[in-house]
């Protein structure tokens, strides 16, 4: 009997634990809901899980060796360098040229940094890549020494200070030559200059009375001269020859004129943005060397958010131009022809660009947009998505094209960016 009960009460004990144990794992359950436990992550998941539509794009890979398309044929967004741009360069090998704020050069080659210089005793303030690559210049603004012109050659990998006073220069489109304008006492003058050879005296071609100028040389035979953006303002553009030093105007009376030029080996064309007739706003147009207005764009954009380039197209694809004429050069038969082509990074959201003083907001910062990137035959007006992507913020300038793909700046880290171009 004693025996028995030793036993039934062995049996009790389990069955209160068992039963204990039920109650209190269902208690511990009913904290979260069925949902909430099939919703749960950890911290690194519900991070991606959140809305990244302000968070600055994530890459991969380096954009140093050609990305390739993603998935459904999507171009992978790649991250060029970690280093912030003032400007860059990439050349046939895919290595990328950086030129940093305080003046450091970096050269990225398969997903290496190097570095080719040190930095500027002051912050650049602008900078530009010769045609080639092989230059830069810097432009530094300091109180005590006053603004300078510094030029790298990135082959020996030396800065020099460039001889001769300007306040606004531009590289020449098939040289190391430099058209700058220096101004005394109210009167701009005009030059040219060899950056490579200081001892070869500046050539003067002109003198002129203008404020706030802008310059640059899309082809060997002309400088382009122009007021700089307003919305306040009606601006003008002007093309000085070279070779004959005469000025003749291309564009005039347009506010807040902007232009960008193609660096085509087949024919020149170029952007010109103005201002809504409010201020707000504008449009973009496609006009030729000779300032013609050929097409007004649909959609509004600014000349520093595009780039043209020669795309190679198979013969029997072609279609007969209804706007451009195409180039005059003799083709092999069989052979690819090359058109000219736009690359365009588009704002998403146009009535932000509607209800602000254009260029003004955006070249003063006080305007950020975000991007998606879009293709355009120039010759058929044909459009072709090349990344487009909601969750990204990407705020392109500086907009260029290397090796089919597409490079820029974005705005909001300053780094530079590619995208692969559809073939």
């Amino acid at each position: 009997m004693k025996k028995f009960l030793i036993i039934l009460i062995f049996v009790l004990v389990v069955v209160a634990l068992g039963v204990g144990g039920y109650y209190l794992r269902s208690s511990q359950e009913s904290v979260a809901s069925p949902a909430q436990t099939e919703n749960a992550s950890t911290p690194a998941q519900t991070a991606e899980n959140q809305d990244t539509t302000t968070q600055l794009p994530q890459t991969e890979q380096s954009a140093t060796t050609q990305n390739q398309p993603g998935a459904a044929g999507v171009s992978k967004l790649n991250l060029v360098s970690q280093s912030q741009a003032l400007d860059y360069f990439v050349d046939k090998g895919s290595n990328a040229f950086i030129l940093q704020p305080d003046g450091q050069v970096i050269k990225m080659s398969g997903g290496k940094a190097e570095s080719l210089s040190n930095g500027l005793s002051a912050d650049v303030t602008y900078a530009s890549f010769s045609s080639d690559g092989k230059r830069i210049t810097a432009y530094t603004s300091d109180s005590l020494s006053g603004n300078k012109i510094h030029i790298f050659d990135t082959e020996n990998k030396i800065w020099s200070l460039f001889p001769n006073a300007a306040q606004n220069f531009s590289w020449a489109p098939d040289s190391h030559k430099i058209a700058y304008l220096s101004r005394v006492g109210g009167v701009n003058t005009i030059y040219t200059a060899d950056a490579d050879n200081s001892r070869v005296k500046p050539t003067e071609l002109i003198k002129m009375r203008a404020e706030d100028m802008t310059i640059s040389w899309p082809i060997p035979s002309a400088i382009f001269l122009g007021d700089r953006p307003n919305s306040a303002w009606n601006s003008s553009l002007w093309s000085l020859n070279v070779s004959k030093k005469t000025l003749s105007p291309l564009l005039s009376d347009m506010p807040g004129l902007e232009t960008g030029w193609s660096s085509s080996t087949t024919q020149v064309m170029g952007l010109a943005f103005s201002s809504g007739a409010n201020g707000n706003g504008g449009k973009l147009q496609l006009i030729n060397q000779d300032g013609k207005k050929l097409q007004t764009f649909d959609f509004i954009t600014f000349p520093s958010k595009c780039a043209f380039y020669d795309k190679p197209t198979p013969q029997d694809s072609v279609r007969p131009s209804s706007v451009i004429s195409t180039s005059s050069k003799k083709v092999v038969p069989g052979a690819p022809k090359l058109f000219l082509t736009l690359v365009c990074a588009i704002p998403r959201d146009g009535d932000a660009l509607n209800n602000n003083p254009l260029p003004d907001a955006y070249l003063k910062k006080a305007l950020f947009t975000s991007d998606d990137f879009f293709e355009i035959n120039v010759s058929t007006g044909e459009f072709r998505s090349v990344f487009s992507d909601s969750s990204k913020n990407l705020d392109a300038e500086n907009v260029k094209i290397f090796n089919q793909s597409v490079f820029f700046i974005n705005r909001y880290d300053k780094k530079v960016y590619s995208i692969a171009l559809p073939k």
